[in-house]
């Protein structure tokens, strides 16, 4: 995986309202029961900070991450600085190659942003051996 797929799993690189039509942010709003995950609002993304969110399956850790970067893109920020990565999905299986690509996705928006705060949401992390 590079820049190229990195893209196609960000849709929001090239389009702010592709968010809409992602899975997990459609089923969030067409659930017939609404809920508002708690963990939104003690999230501070205007800070130096790394979270970590963890728990069982299918709680919604990962729709949790979408609602995060659809607010993000509701704001001023360029698309750009947001970067989503789905470990799992993307074949991701050791820690050399998880740093190899976000290097490369630092190295690639760095001159583009130059001093912009980057978003980076690691999901399904675990897969990733040790």
């Amino acid at each position: 995986m590079g820049i190229e797929q990195l893209a196609v799993n960000n849709p929001w690189w090239s389009d702010r309202s592709s968010i809409a039509q992602d899975k997990h942010i459609t089923d969030f709003y067409a659930a017939r029961l609404h809920w508002f995950p708690s963990l939104l609002s003690k999230i501070h993304l205007d800070e130096d900070l790394v979270y970590i969110i963890r728990g069982p399956r299918q709680i919604g850790k990962t729709t949790t991450l979408k609602l995060l970067i659809e607010s993000l893109l509701s704001g001023e920020i360029d698309p750009r600085q947001i970067c989503y990565l789905d470990c799992e999905l993307a074949g991701i299986r050791n820690f050399t190659h998880l740093i190899n690509l976000i290097d490369e996705y630092i190295t690639f928006i760095r001159p583009l942003l130059q001093a912009k705060r980057l978003y980076l949401f690691l999901d399904e992390i675990t897969f990733i051996k040790d």
